[in-house]
């Protein structure tokens, strides 16, 4: 694997502070929204002729499987309906995404910490084959109901893998994947790391690249219009998450490649504040800097 040494993090506004991590899988908390989702029109029509769901039977679908879900793990995607939204299918770079992974024998779209993989059956259902894609998820029974979600175990199942970028060796460890992967999408993922945390995990995607210029990246994140380290209850075990502003996301990629021998162009821009109101405590959930990053990288070198 690459180099793993740690560095400091850029200057930033530090907000590391102890916090109280949520047990179990409560409820007692302002991402989770008990009210039955607003499917989105491009899931809807996924799931009425991918998945071949009436429309009518969506909701009460979509309720049994985030309840499943979330009792494995309370995270946010889940608790907002998050997996219900098709952000890769809505990125300027769908299309291109789809025709490299028709056109290119060699081309493979992993999908790192995939959760219910909804945007790589996005993929699918677009026409690309099935053999060009997997989804990587650390927990196998996101993998399972994502596969009840959509019904589609048969087809897609194979394509699926219990994996953790952090393993060098073992049945999780992604290293058959070393050299072979043409596109990583990683969506709410590196948040779950601090400043060096997500460099380590950066540069092991990387290693899983194939040696050449023009494999890329994308996906989005928690962000904030200030570059922080933040404890967040979200996160397991209290880890700290840093959070990109776009200038910091960069610099995280001239480090990359420095330690692995590559070049990257970057672009990351900043979405919609992200923040929730707690109505029973008044509390926020982000603070008020908080933002989603969409990013996107290029290797040039």
């Amino acid at each position: 694997m690459s180099s793993t040494t740690t560095s400091a993090a850029p200057a930033a506004s530090n907000n590391a502070s102890s916090s109280e991590i949520i047990p179990g899988s409560s409820k007692d908390v302002p991402w989770y929204n008990a009210t039955a989702p607003n499917i989105s029109a491009p899931m809807r029509e996924l799931l009425l002729n991918y998945s071949h769901i009436p429309v009518d039977s969506q909701v009460e679908h979509a309720v049994a499987i985030r309840e499943k879900a979330y009792a494995i793990h309370p995270y946010p995607c889940l608790g907002l309906w998050a997996f219900l939204r098709l952000h890769l299918q809505a990125s300027p770079l769908f299309g291109s995404i789809v025709e490299e992974l028709k056109t290119k024998p060699d081309a493979l779209f992993v999908d790192i910490g995939t959760g219910l993989g909804q945007e790589i059956r996005s993929l699918i259902a677009a026409g690309v084959p099935v053999n060009r894609v997997r989804g990587v998820e650390l927990e196998p029974q996101f993998n399972e109901l994502g596969c009840e979600l959509f019904r589609d175990g048969e087809v897609v199942g194979p394509c699926l893998l219990v994996g953790d970028i952090l393993l060098d060796e073992g049945e999780q460890s992604l290293a058959h994947l070393r050299g072979k992967v043409s596109i990583f999408h990683a969506a709410s993922f590196f948040h779950l790391w601090d400043w060096e945390g997500q460099i380590n995990v950066a540069c092991r995607m990387v290693d899983l690249m194939q040696p050449r210029v023009g494999v890329r990246m994308l996906g989005r994140q928690i962000g904030s219009i200030k570059a922080q380290a933040k404890v967040h209850e979200t996160n397991k075990n209290g880890q700290t998450m840093w959070k990109h502003d776009p200038d910091s996301f960069a610099k995280m990629w001239v480090e990359v490649g420095a330690k692995t021998k590559t070049k990257w162009d970057v672009k990351a821009e900043l979405g919609k504040p992200y923040v929730k109101l707690d109505e029973r405590t008044g509390q926020w959930w982000h603070d008020p800097d908080t933002r989603t990053i969409i990013w996107s990288i290029v290797r040039v070198e």
